[in-house]
């Protein structure tokens, strides 16, 4: 892995994940100073923009070594329970940060925003890589993800989260972009990290590397497969039963 480490430096440079990085930075700025309705819609657009961490787990799981297009993974992004769940979890830990800034708490919001932002790459990870989703919020899932980076996780999460606090510090201002941006570019690469840790160790991490394979036409097709064998079987219990009637009604 530590022959990787000038790729996964490298891997937010392209014009596509860093198109992303100053979205993200952008969005994450707003969100410092703006009142009420501009933060849900700060939280709103990261969620929808972070998608592409998504993409980029998938992808480098696959073995992809460059970021995939934007357009792929965030117009056209099927997986809507995980975007769900990853507004959840952000709105979650900026509810608590704001709710600490308004009980005149400081510490207590800076724990909140230190805390998500150090799970937010593993959440990520496991949200992209997992068929059940409930194991996005298994604390041992996440500690799992982590500890198989080999002490990379803390390498690239603990300047993030020192980024992320100082920008929240400045309320604002050109510093405060600047550290977003930097804290923006860690989050991909540890994005990138744990897609390359998911793709080289998959047994370990007990990823559904197979499924990732198959690709979105398949997926959908196999969906629409098991929908179709389900309404035959229906079908074909009410013909048993003697409802012919309904069974007919059903199949129109």
């Amino acid at each position: 892995m530590r022959k990787y480490w000038r790729e996964i430096a490298r891997y937010p440079l392209y014009p596509q994940a860093m198109a992303i990085i100053i979205l993200l930075g952008v969005l994450a700025w707003t969100a410092n100073y703006s009142g009420g309705v501009g933060l849900l819609g700060a939280v709103l657009g990261i969620g929808y923009l972070g998608q592409y961490l998504i993409g980029v787990v998938q992808e480098t799981t696959l073995g992809h070594a460059h970021p995939p297009g934007i357009v792929d993974e965030i117009v056209t992004q099927p997986g809507y329970l995980r975007l769900a769940l990853l507004l959840v979890y952000l709105g979650t830990f900026v509810a608590a940060a704001n709710a600490a800034q308004w009980l005149g708490i400081p510490l207590l919001a800076y724990l909140a925003l230190g805390i998500g932002t150090a799970m937010l790459p593993a959440f990520i990870a496991v949200l992209s890589v997992v068929d059940d989703m409930r194991e996005a919020g298994n604390p041992l899932r996440l500690r799992h993800f982590i500890f198989n980076t080999e002490r990379g996780y803390y390498a690239l999460g603990i300047p993030m989260i020192v980024m992320v606090w100082v920008a929240y510090a400045l309320h604002g201002g050109l510093t405060s972009l600047f550290c977003l941006f930097a804290a923006t570019y860690l989050l991909v690469a540890l994005s990138h990290l744990l897609g390359f840790v998911a793709c080289h160790r998959y047994a370990e991490l007990n990823t559904d590397s197979e499924i990732l394979k198959q690709g979105d036409t398949t997926r959908r097709r196999n969906v629409q497969q098991e929908a179709l064998d389900a309404l035959l079987s229906e079908i074909d219990g009410l013909v048993a039963r003697g409802d012919p009637r309904t069974a007919c009604d059903i199949m129109f």
